[in-house]
């Protein structure tokens, strides 16, 4: 090269270096809150706290004899909250409270021992989540009085006790339904307001207890032809008690109407179903979802084990017993599919249940070695088992190597200034169809070779005239056909620099991550959602997602979507939507298209006041389609999405 008459030499040297790493993410986000418990809490003493209560995370709130109140609600914002000791909790929902809403306890909560009460504001929910009972705890739920009625006169509904599912491991629990309020009396006819659920989702005694369980009666009507509102269901959900005992109880309608059922769901179980009229007991079988009252009162099983390969057998001798041949069951079941030591543990389950008693335990050995459930992830031959009295059932599996190689050039000399191409960056192995490679580079003087002060910019790319490029990705079978992809540089012009040898080093990682990535689209965190659906918005873009519907609006701090609409994704190809959302209806976005893709359990949110989940899944697809509406409070509610990226 020559540059003012004279010849300059130079000698381009990349020092290149790999690092393979796996590398987690994470994310955090912060809420403000009057109280906020992000680790266990202790009390020996009597506390009363006046604000609301935030729990960050799973935590155990311990009470050594002493009463604690929460006056304005708790809420139970990610994780469990464990109640255990002597003393009582004291919870009181107030409409103040901006996270909980009138409801005395939001989120999921575990009783072990100890008391809690609950009564959350007028209409509010007792237990807005699930609710477990473990030994000798005693708890009692209140759905909230419907209160003053409604601006046009009809009575407001009651709140429910609990509005998820709730199970039994011995103690006792008192729920109740909120009773509708009434008609507002001198404003002719208005209809009073119906009752509220005792429990809103499935109730499970299987290691003792106690359940009284009452639907909410409904309000009065006034004038002429105002009519009551309707009593609710003790149970909205199943009814299975394998032990322990039940009284579930359906609340009256109001004027006089009827009472409604106890349970809505199926009640079963090895045990007496009886119901009353009248105070007179019958003894019935079948289905119960007509009765008023039932009570339910489990068999005590006395069981012998023997075990047959991988199957552990639980034979009652006890007297009356209700199990089919006297017998119940417990299958081990090894991991399935193909086992690769990915980085991710492989565990063993368990089908079947035997009444009574709880899920054992499964253990495990590697190569003949006690090992942790947490170790079962390297390759190696393992056995999973579960022990019950002397019996023992077990399976055995094996874990492959995953294994993945990269190679890069040791260094790069260029011959000028301009594109010089390498042998590239090739890949072989073996990883799970669901997991990609991703080798990304670093460059130490940010992207500029140095010598002393002067510097000379260059980037990576894949071909002369490219873009920059600091990614590879390889996926599954790209590491099985050892597949190679490009790389060079690009080195600006240096003819007014002094010659001598200029160099960087570039550093790689290599890691081994899942093809699926997923975002929180839209959300209440950024109200984007909510200031975009103005009436007749039809397309709605953020992040290359485009929400394209029938018609958009809001009303009453609610976001409509309805008359049908696609997702597309600009960038990959979409796996899974979700929505999680305050709802004071229903959401039912329905299906359509060829593309395999269905609703994930029912499908289906209904729901007052409670945070409902529906969400669909199918083939990869760039664009899906829904035939329906979504209906969303514009203070809880975000849509994520789940995608492949394209990316190859």
């Amino acid at each position: 090269m020559k540059s003012k008459g004279r010849t300059k030499t130079l000698s381009l040297l990349l020092c290149l270096s790999m690092l393979i790493t796996l590398v987690p993410g994470f994310s955090l986000t912060a809420y403000a809150a009057t109280t906020t418990w992000s680790s266990n809490q202790t009390f020996s003493s009597d506390k009363a706290f006046s604000g609301e209560i935030i729990v960050t995370k799973s935590i155990t709130l311990t009470l050594n004899g002493c009463d604690v109140d929460a006056n304005a609600g708790i809420y139970v914002q990610s994780g469990t909250l464990t109640i255990t000791g002597t003393g009582k909790l004291y919870v009181y929902g107030t409409r103040a409270s901006t996270n909980t809403m009138g409801n005395g306890i939001k989120g999921n909560v575990i009783v072990d021992g100890g008391r809690l009460e609950v009564s959350p504001a007028d209409g509010g929910t007792g237990i807005l989540g699930n609710l477990d009972i473990i030994g000798d705890a005693s708890v009692d739920v209140y759905g909230g009085y419907g209160g003053s009625p409604q601006s046009s006169g009809v009575g407001t509904p009651g709140g429910r006790g609990i509005s998820g599912n709730v199970t039994f491991n011995g103690g006792s629990l008192d729920v109740e339904g909120g009773s509708g309020g009434d008609g507002e009396y001198g404003v002719g006819s208005k209809k009073g307001g119906s009752g509220g659920a005792g429990i809103g989702g499935n109730v499970t005694i299987k290691g003792g207890g106690y359940l009284h369980a009452i639907g909410g009666s409904g309000g009065s009507g006034t004038g002429d032809n105002g009519k009551g509102g309707l009593g609710n269901y003790g149970i909205v959900g199943t009814l299975t008690a394998t032990s322990g005992s039940a009284m579930v109880i359906g609340g009256n309608g109001g004027n006089g109407y009827g009472p409604s059922e106890a349970c809505l769901g199926a009640i079963t179980g090895a045990f007496r179903k009886e119901s009353t009229t009248g105070g007179s007991w019958t003894d019935i079988s079948g289905d119960t979802s007509t009765l008023q009252y039932v009570q339910v009162e489990g068999h005590a099983h006395h069981y012998s084990y023997n075990a047959d390969g991988a199957t552990i057998n639980a034979v009652c001798d006890a007297e009356d017993c209700l199990l089919k041949n006297r017998t119940a069951s417990l299958t081990l079941v090894a991991p399935t599919g193909i086992l690769m030591a990915d980085g991710g543990t492989k565990a063993a389950t368990i089908s079947g249940s035997i009444p009574q008693v709880g899920t054992p335990a499964i253990t495990y050995t590697k190569n003949g070695t006690a090992i942790s459930a947490s170790q079962v992830k390297d390759a190696g031959d393992y056995v999973a088992s579960i022990t019950m009295g002397d019996a023992v059932a077990s399976v055995e599996f094996t874990i492959i190597p995953s294994t993945y190689f990269i190679t890069i050039p040791s260094k790069l000399n260029t011959k000028g200034s301009g594109y010089t191409a390498t042998d590239g960056i090739s890949a072989s192995g073996m990883i799970l169809a669901d997991k990609k490679v991703v080798v990304t580079a670093s460059s130490k003087n940010g992207w500029k070779l140095k010598n002393g002060n002067y510097t000379i910019p260059y980037y990576l790319t894949t071909a002369e005239n490219g873009e920059k490029k600091t990614k590879w990705v390889f996926y599954e079978d790209e590491l099985t056909a050892g597949t190679t992809k490009p790389m060079g540089a690009v080195l600006d012009n240096y003819d007014r620099i002094p010659s001598g040898e200029y160099a960087d080093t570039v550093t790689f990682k290599a890691s081994m991550q899942s093809i699926y990535t997923t975002r929180n689209v839209w959300s209440s965190d950024s109200s984007d959602l909510y200031n975009a659906a103005t009436s007749g918005t039809k397309t709605i873009t953020k992040d290359g997602f485009t929400l394209t519907c029938g018609r958009t609006y809001r009303s009453n701090n609610l976001i409509y979507i309805s008359d049908g609409g696609s997702f597309t994704y600009d960038s990959g190809v979409i796996t899974k939507i979700e929505i999680f959302a305050q709802t004071e209806g229903d959401i039912n976005p329905g299906i359509v298209g060829s593309l395999g893709w269905k609703l994930d359990g029912s499908g289906y949110g209904s729901s007052t006041n409670t945070l409902v989940q529906v969400s669909w899944s199918g083939e990869p697809a760039k664009t899906v389609q829904f035939n329906n509406w979504m209906r969303m409070a514009s203070d809880n509610y975000r849509i994520t999405i789940t995608t492949i990226e394209d990316d190859r």
